[in-house]
């Protein structure tokens, strides 16, 4: 009984260990970004501005928690690249400030 146990284990870390590495092949990584985003609107933001960023394949925000989850090629564009699309059009992204000059265009819903 206790040799399944361990042969299951093992197999189950292995097959994590490919998935991460074909993962990484292809430079396709997942990264979630904490948000000041408030509103359905601060959601369209942010989502369109990182649709419009080479190497984003998706972004989806999550209003009750804030949270932005990225799926990226890490072979086209960093986190740090990301986190700087988000502030430009005005919110946070996660330790870095909204820019101020884009901060002053969000309408008042989205503001803080």
């Amino acid at each position: 009984m206790l040799k399944r146990l361990f042969l299951v284990a093992i197999c189950l870390v292995s097959i994590n260990y490919i998935a991460n590495a074909q993962k990484k092949a292809n430079g396709n990584q997942e990264v979630s970004i904490q948000t000041s985003a408030q509103c359905e609107m601060c959601k369209e933001k942010i989502e369109n501005a990182l649709g419009e960023v080479d190497g984003v394949k998706s972004a989806l925000v999550d209003i009750n928690t804030s949270i932005v989850k990225v799926i990226f090629n890490s072979n086209k564009v960093d986190v740090n690249a990301i986190r700087l699309a988000i502030t430009q059009v005005g919110y946070d992204a996660d330790e870095q400030k909204a820019t101020k000059e884009a901060y002053d265009k969000l309408p008042k819903c989205c503001k803080k």
